[in-house]
């Protein structure tokens, strides 16, 4: 399902999200775009809005059979007294490739 009023359609997705420098839990993707991210990490963090993260996707089952890595660069965070929520940009990634054709097969899933 697409989520309006973005740079580029977002959507709902399922998966987890490994970013061992930023948090020793995997976050849960709460939704993608191919420009980027939100991710909810199941603990308080400070995520460095100077830096750059590396990111490794597990997504649905929909999705590339092995994880794909992507650089992400926060842009927002949001905190709950036991969980923290953080908007992501992508970055030029190795990944790059795999997030686009993934996304291009959500957009087909909408129509």
């Amino acid at each position: 399902m697409s989520i309006t009023k973005r740079k580029s359609p977002r959507f709902r997705e399922i998966g987890k999200v490994f970013m061992p420098e930023l948090c020793v839990f995997p976050g849960r993707l709460v939704d993608i775009s191919a420009s980027g991210c939100c991710i909810r990490f199941p603990a308080l963090v400070e995520p460095d809005t100077d830096s750059d993260y590396e990111a490794s996707f597990a997504l649905s089952s929909k999705s590339p059979a092995k994880p794909f890595v992507l650089i992400l660069q926060p842009k927002w965070k949001k905190s709950e007294p036991s969980a923290t929520e953080i908007g992501f940009e992508f970055l030029h990634s190795p990944g790059t490739k795999n997030l686009t054709s993934h996304i291009e097969e959500l957009s087909r899933a909408e129509t």
